[in-house]
């Protein structure tokens, strides 16, 4: 399913950038963006450590949950980019998840 609007008609849309911290894309990464719900949309900010460990810092009046979404995402991406073995994970990501 194509994204045609700025927001989604339901559930919450992800999209971060990780930041070029350093220059040898070591560890920790730093990801800012937004969660995108249908009207709305909130910052969001999250830390991923060498061990894959996820920290996120969301705008005020983000629904409950919503961060641990985030998490989750960051932390699949994570153990993707190890599983191939790859130096860091995706520069940018973009994901839509339902309501449930």
């Amino acid at each position: 399913m194509p994204i045609t609007g700025e927001y989604p008609e339901g559930g919450v849309r992800i999209e971060v950038e990780r930041l070029r911290d350093n220059q040898d894309d070591a560890p920790p990464w730093t990801y800012e963006g937004h969660a995108v719900a249908p009207g709305t949309r909130w910052a969001l900010r999250a830390v991923v450590s060498e061990t894959g460990a996820v920290s996120v810092t969301l705008g005020e009046g983000a629904p409950d949950g919503t961060a641990e979404r985030v998490r989750l995402l960051l932390r699949a991406a994570w153990k993707h980019a190890v599983g191939e073995g790859l130096a860091a994970p995706p520069r940018r990501i973009q994901r839509w998840r339902d309501d449930r």
